[in-house]
This record gives C-alpha cells, structure tokens and sequence, in this order.
C-alpha cells in the first residue's frame, strides 16, 4: 500500500511509477491512494490499508513529523516515504533537502552576485528543511535571509505568490522555489508580467522532476533521486531487517538557464 499527499504533482506522479517498477521487481503490485495532503483523509486511508491485508505500508505524508501518531501494522512493516529527517520509531527514506536547498541558494549567491532571494513555499513551519537550508546559505555568507512566501504546493500557488512579489516596490531579482510545482508558477507570473527569466529574476527549485527540464526556460534544480530513494524505500518494507531506520540521499545541483548560467 502507497499513500502520497498529491498525486497531480509532477514528483509524487514520477515517485509512484518508480515504486511501480522496484515493487515489480520482487514480484509485488502497488495499491496506490490520494490523500489530497488532508490529514484525516490520510489518517481514514492509513486506516483502512491496514485492515486490508496489503504487505506493508509506505507513507508519504504532507504532514510534519510532530503529527505522526504510532500506527500499527501488526508482521507487517511501515516505511516512511520523502522524509528528511528521521521520525523516531519509524523506518524512513529521504533525500537531504537542507543540504539541497542550501547549495542552490549558495550557487545563487556565489555565481550570480544575489543577495536578497525570496523564498516560495508551501511549507507553513520554519522546521522545513528545505527553509532551513535556504537560511544556511545567507548566514554562511552574513546576510539577512530574504523574505518568506507561504502558499500551497501547486501551480497556482507558486504563480500568486510571485504576483506579489512583483508588486512590491522593489521587486526581487532572484526566487528560490521549494518545489517545482511553485517555479513553474512563478514562471507564468513572471513572463504575464513582461519580464524575463533569468535577465529580469532568476528562479530555481527543488525537486527537479522531468518536467523541469521541458518547461522554458529550463529550470536550475536540486534534483532528488527519485528512483534510488524508490528502490531504498520498497528494500525497506519488504526487507525490514537488512534496512536502515532512516536512509538519506544526497540531491545533485542541475545547472540550467532559468539562474542565468549559460546551457550546458
């Protein structure tokens, strides 16, 4: 059983046919379930997969660890899915987004000479990492973090929030997004207001699924490997004790036009 917050979301989509293909490979199916990042949906799903019978339980939670209750699953293991950090009491599988965040921030400020780089997020707490990871690279540097936008994770989210930012009265010329969903938005906010990206505002993002590579222009991301931490994950509910608690991944910084680098 798979339980995903968004599965319109480019990277939950690409997530789910990777777990597709390391299930398969074991000789398992996939049953897969929405939970729209509604905790009491998700919390009714978790509790009917398990009164289903299904092997075991991989969780992708919208949710931040502090709302993790225990869920039982008696013989049959529960894997966390796109975490971080570590949830005591769980096995989990995630990329290191803090570190991601910080070294597309850090390329921003190296390269590009930005010093002031709002923060599009969907996250509604600063104990995100890929929040904290966008605060390193100012304060490694002694500069003051640029401004937070909060919003939800979607399209028209990432598009609203730099609506705003672009009618402040100075209006920013780089924007870091927490996922590509938000970049791609703000893209589209971008090219309706008659400005160009990189010339007018950089954008960069974290995630990195395919469509980031096919969107105009293509974005910098942090990618995640996104087929790596699949066949980690699916490894870890279906061999429980040859499996770390926690498994983290390291993301790879993709260099592309959107931050005002030159096409590789």
């Amino acid at each position: 059983g798979v339980v995903l917050p968004d599965i319109t979301n480019p990277f939950f989509g690409e997530y789910a046919r990777a777990l597709e293909v390391a299930a398969a490979a074991y000789g398992y199916v996939l049953v897969i379930a929405n939970s729209d990042a509604n905790e009491a949906h998700e919390s009714r799903i978790v509790s009917d997969l398990t009164n289903r019978h299904v092997d075991g339980l991989l969780i992708g939670s919208a949710f931040p660890s502090s709302a993790f209750g225990p869920i039982t699953l008696p013989g049959r293991p529960i894997v966390l899915i796109d975490r971080s950090v570590p949830i005591p009491g769980y096995a989990a599988v995630g990329a290191n987004s803090r570190e991601g965040a910080r070294v597309l921030v850090e390329h921003l400020i190296t390269v590009h000479g930005h010093q002031s780089i709002p923060l599009i997020t969907g996250g509604e707490s600063s104990a995100d990492p890929r929040e904290q990871g966008w605060g390193d690279a100012f304060q490694s540097h002694g500069l003051p973090p640029g401004p937070i936008m909060r919003t939800n994770f979607s399209y028209r989210g990432g598009y609203e929030a730099t609506r705003r930012l672009l009618n402040w009265p100075t209006p920013p010329r780089a924007i870091f997004a927490a996922a590509d969903q938000l970049g791609i938005g703000a893209l589209k906010a971008i090219r309706q207001a008659g400005l160009r990206c990189p010339e007018d505002i950089a954008v960069v993002c974290y995630d990195g699924t395919t469509e980031s590579e096919y969107c105009w222009p293509p974005l910098t991301v942090a990618r995640q490997p996104i087929q790596a931490m699949a066949e980690a994950a699916v490894a870890a509910v279906l061999e429980p004790s040859s499996s770390a608690v926690h498994q983290q991944f390291a993301t790879e910084l993709i260099i592309r036009e959107s931050c005002g680098c030159k096409a590789p």
